[in-house]
């Protein structure tokens, strides 16, 4: 799925992008690639993340992400929502 895939497929190529804005996306039903988290830590220039329609598996899987980029300054989140409402 394009959407699990795309830091591995544009780390290190977008090196002064400063907004990552995922739209419309599913986490909740899917496995990560296991190089999802540590690419995302290559979006160095990433200073706001802004997930609008996402759902996520649980709370934890939405920290992971926010977590995994090294530098975001800005949250901005429109209806994101996870099936599992427990933080482990």
């Amino acid at each position: 799925q394009r959407t699990t895939s795309f830091p591995i497929m544009l780390a290190r190529r977008l090196p002064v992008v400063e907004r990552l804005h995922i739209l419309d996306g599913s986490f909740h039903k899917i496995t990560l690639p296991s190089l999802f988290h540590p690419c995302l830590l290559e979006f160095e220039s990433v200073t706001i993340l802004q997930p609008t329609n996402i759902a996520f598996a649980s709370v934890d899987s939405f920290i992971g992400m926010v977590l995994a980029l090294p530098g975001p300054r800005e949250l901005e989140f429109r209806d994101a929502h996870w099936s599992q409402h427990a933080i482990e």
